[in-house]
Order: C-alpha cells, then structure tokens, then sequence
C-alpha cells in the first residue's frame, strides 16, 4: 500500500482499558496537529472499553476502532494497527498514556525539517521523573540500552518501508526500532518533554529489573541471535547503562 503523505496514524491496543482510555483518546483529539487517524485495536477486552471506542468513533470519523473476539497480546495488537494503518507516519499510544497537545505537531516538523525517519522524544512518567532522548542513538548504542519510549516515537515508513513488530509478550517495540534501525538508520531524540507515561503498581522494582534483564539476554540470544561472548558483551553494557539510568539506590 503506498502511504498517505502527511497523514499520521496513531497506533494503539486496547485491552480492559475503560478506566484511562478516555484520557488517552482526549489528548490525541487536542493535538493541534489534526491530520491523524487512530486505531483503536481492542483486545477482547471484558470491560467497557469497546463502547468507549465505538462513542468515541461516533464523534470523531479519525478514530477507526477494530475490535477482537480473541485475546492475542498487545504486539500483534499494534500489527493489526498497524496493517490498518494508511499513513505515511506511524506513532505509537498506549490506553493509559497520553499527549501533550503540541507532540504530534512539534515532532513532525523535527523530522521534515531534518529528514528523519525515525523520531522519538523526551517523555514523563506519572511518578514525575523524567526521561531525556538523546539527540542521536545508532544500532550499537541501543542494543545495550532501552533509550526510546514507545509513546513517543514516530516513523517515517515512506523512508523506512513496512515494518512489524515481533510476536513477544515485553520488548517487542525495542526490537522493532532495533529491525528498523539495522536497515541503516539512526533514531533521533527531540528532547523535549511531549508525553506522560503511566508507571503501573505491579511487582516490585527490583524483580521489574530482573525480569528485563532475563529478556534482554534473550532477545541476545533467541531473537537477535548473537553468540554467547557478543550477547555477554552488549549485556554487560546494558547492566552499565541500566544502573546509571536508575541509580544503584534504585
């Protein structure tokens, strides 16, 4: 399919998202950049979320809602999104983040004005910490880093043709900037504080750590497919980049 010049569409899961899924819809329909689609994928939700989207679709005709019948996860979510999609920029929202209202505005014009493909920048996180974007991240650096969140990236797909992303439970939107990036592109941080982040409540942080360093080692290994001494080398980088992240205190 070739893509709509200029139109933005915005991808975003739903699953039992009733309780913030408006204030996520709210911020998309405050940007004062207004060429956008959204696709609301709804994951066999339980809960109120599909009349939500459907109340939603019946105000606003740029909101494109596909619903479900059977739960398969929040990445092939995104894909179905993402196949829906018709424009030449796809931005990534979850059901309980949101946008500032000049983000999609502010975020394009750093990319026409440079040419970029592949767009993210500085966001915060509802416990108000927050999280910088480097001005340039090639494919070694991010690697061994997480560096970009996924609420506020934007691609270019006219530049970097299709993409998906792969079929895991966690870290399937760092491998997929990761796929995008290994075709021969850098990512490039507007650093400037355009979206808010929802921390969840679940687990404890040291056992959040754990869990995302057992990925991280298997995405070396099983998805990525490095040897054994590379995948040892890129983690030991990403345990040095984690802890000066989140502090030793953490």
């Amino acid at each position: 399919m070739n893509p709509i010049k200029e139109l933005v569409s915005i991808v975003t899961p739903v699953h039992n998202s009733s309780q913030t899924m408006r204030n996520t819809i709210d911020s998309i329909r405050s940007q004062t950049f207004t060429n956008w689609e959204l696709i609301l994928v709804d994951d066999a939700s339980s809960d109120d979320s599909v009349k939500i989207a459907a109340e939603y679709a019946a105000l606003d005709k740029r909101i494109k809602p596909v619903t479900l019948t059977q739960n398969i996860g929040a990445a092939k979510a995104r894909n179905v999104a993402i196949d829906h999609a018709r424009g030449q920029f796809i931005a990534f929202l979850d059901s309980d983040d949101a946008w500032d209202n000049l983000k999609l505005e502010k975020q394009l014009n750093f990319m026409r004005e440079n040419g970029y493909a592949l767009t993210y920048t500085a966001y915060r996180t509802t416990k108000g910490r927050i999280i910088k974007a480097l001005p340039e991240l090639d494919y070694e650096h991010l690697i061994a880093t997480n560096a970009i969140g996924c609420l506020t990236v934007m691609v270019d797909r006219r530049k970097t043709g299709d993409f998906s992303m792969p079929n895991l439970k966690k870290g399937e939107d760092h491998l997929t900037w990761l796929l995008i990036m290994k075709r021969g592109f850098k990512a490039y941080g507007l650093n400037e504080v355009l979206a808010t982040y929802t921390v969840g409540n679940s687990g404890s942080l040291s056992g959040n750590k754990f869990k995302a360093a057992q990925r991280q080692w298997f995405n070396y290994r099983q998805v990525l497919g490095f040897n054994f001494f590379k995948s040892s080398l890129y983690f030991i980088k990403y345990v040095y980049y984690s802890l000066r992240k989140h502090g030793l205190k953490s």
